[in-house]
């Protein structure tokens, strides 16, 4: 429970990094 709430917040981050690079 802990882990998979802790891999969303990682797929999260990495998808926004990958959002701004393209934005910028």
């Amino acid at each position: 429970m802990m882990l998979l709430y802790i891999r969303f917040i990682c797929t999260t981050k990495v998808y926004n990094w990958r959002s701004y690079g393209f934005n910028h």
